[in-house]
């Protein structure tokens, strides 16, 4: 049996505990949780899919993400991967190139996909809409470091700073690339924006979808 080490938890020491009331574990701190959370993914013996609740094969899961399969960890987990946030400002590069797009910034510790152009669907107060996002660094025009969201929502034309979205990835379409220019970029997403477009017509993406008629997640 291959048995990975438990990360310990921290607790208070025996002497200080017998003389309050709090808590006695202390739990993980974030680098903690991270490493026991990679011992689990990595685990050759894994009971605990068999017993879980849910029936999720979480490891399989992360699996299917890492590797950009969106249609596979939607089978796995019943429901597409998302990622969740406020809209915040970007370098405004979108209206320059006619597509202006929501930005999300998720956190450090974000389970991400491979960089790269999905079809996706966007919720914001109760409807679905159909859209195409990209995930990672933007090489193009920026050497920022930390990845970040850009969702164009096709047929919209709110004005959502601040507000709350769901952006759910449905179907890896390209990974990221380097253009030689703006030029070339903005050819690309004009080609780009037409695919997630016809993909969009061909899963009944159209317009404004109330999320309680929502019937997208059936094509599972």
């Amino acid at each position: 049996m291959d048995v990975l080490k438990k990360v310990p938890v921290r607790e208070q020491d025996a002497k200080v505990r017998a003389a309050n009331f709090e808590e006695v574990c202390l739990g993980y701190d974030q680098g903690e949780a991270m490493a026991e959370a990679e011992r689990c993914l990595n685990c050759k013996n894994p009971k605990c899919v068999e017993g879980c609740p849910v029936s999720i094969d979480i490891p399989a899961f992360v699996g299917e993400v890492k590797a950009g399969h969106m249609e596979e960890a939607a089978q796995l987990m019943g429901d597409f991967y998302t990622i969740r946030g406020r809209v915040c400002h970007g370098a405004g590069l979108g209206h320059v190139l006619g597509m202006p797009t929501a930005n999300l910034q998720p956190s450090e510790d974000k389970l991400l996909p491979p960089f790269g152009v999905y079809f996706s669907r966007v919720l914001f107060r109760d409807c679905w809409y159909a859209s195409i996002s990209n995930i990672g660094c933007k090489p193009t025009v920026t050497d920022q470091g930390r990845p970040g969201v850009e969702t164009y929502i096709y047929d919209f034309d709110e004005m959502i700073y601040g507000a709350g979205i769901e952006v759910q990835l449905l179907s890896f379409h390209r990974p990221e690339q380097r253009f030689s220019s703006v030029a070339a970029l903005k050819g690309q997403l004009r080609e780009d924006l037409a695919a997630g477009r016809e993909y969009g017509c061909r899963h009944g993406l159209k317009g404004a979808v109330l999320e309680k008629y929502d019937s997208f997640v059936n094509w599972l």
